[in-house]
């Protein structure tokens, strides 16, 4: 139960999300270089260990200029697929191997899946990708401007799996009208800041809640990322981006996490300390 949005900024796109999940779940920043790229982002534990992407790095740069994040979409269970990549193997290998987009593309049509969602994919230098992924059916979609957003289902791909996550069609709404609410503004973030902060369609007494800033009674917003992939930062609010403590003791706020300032390892906890000294303090 995620909100993602790609904007075009500063000749690059910007990437925003809302991180739904089961109130006992939690993310946290981390820093990896043991790859070919090192990298930044957001890594996820489920108690339990009972979601399909948990301990994913679920969003994240690295120093190559290579962004993304997703928003889960649940496959027909009735439909068999093969062994394949899995979601933590996929995001830690989407940030620690890639420099290009095309070859991401390239990845994703030629190698066995287990994942299933809508990803965002933004580079340094201006350009966005889509891809509505099924482990045997997807959609791609390249942009280069405007503003792009997905909820839990898909919109391109004939078999949308929308039933399957009741309040989706809900919360990509309350964007929407979101978008008509708050104007365009040359200050991206702040955008972002208002777009994930809305509470369009909110309602009392819902499992999960209908808003971006999701507040329900099983799960919502348990914290929200902005990334800038030509300065390598993610800003990081843990917890709602409203700041609501009813749930979480939630930041309130976007603190940024540059990937060139930090050392590899874990940056905040999973309960929302901050463990980095951050420039300026």
């Amino acid at each position: 139960m995620c909100t993602i949005i790609g904007t075009m900024g500063d000749n690059t796109f910007w990437l925003g999300s809302n991180s739904d999940n089961p109130w006992d779940t939690r993310t946290k920043i981390y820093v990896n270089d043991e790859y070919t790229y090192k990298f930044i982002g957001t890594k996820l534990k489920s108690p339990k260990d009972d979601l399909p992407w948990s301990s994913m790095m679920t969003r994240g740069v690295n120093e190559a200029g290579i962004a993304f994040t997703f928003s889960f979409v649940q496959r027909d269970p009735e439909i068999p697929i093969p062994e394949g990549i899995d979601f933590e193997e996929f995001g830690r290998t989407i940030l620690g191997e890639f420099s290009t987009l095309v070859d991401i593309e390239s990845y994703l049509k030629s190698t066995n899946m287990k994942i299933s969602g809508n990803f965002l994919f933004a580079d340094d230098r201006g350009t966005l990708l889509l891809a509505e992924f099924l482990p045997y059916e997807s959609r791609f979609i390249w942009k280069k401007s405007d503003t792009m957003f997905r909820t839990n289902h898909f919109l391109e791909l004939p078999t949308t799996t929308q039933e399957l996550h009741p309040n989706s069609a809900l919360r990509f709404e309350s964007l929407q009208k979101a978008l008509d609410k708050y104007p365009l503004l040359d200050d991206r973030k702040l955008y972002l800041v208002n777009l994930l902060k809305n509470h369009e369609n909110d309602t009392e007494n819902q499992q999960f809640g209908n808003s971006n800033c999701s507040h329900g009674e099983k799960g919502g917003t348990i914290s929200s990322e902005i990334i800038d992939p030509q300065s390598r930062t993610l800003w990081y609010n843990y917890g709602s981006p409203c700041g609501s403590k009813a749930q979480l003791d939630s930041w309130g706020n976007y603190v940024p996490f540059k990937l060139d300032e930090l050392d590899a390892g874990d940056v905040t906890t999973y309960e929302g300390k901050i463990l980095a000294a951050l420039e300026g303090e």
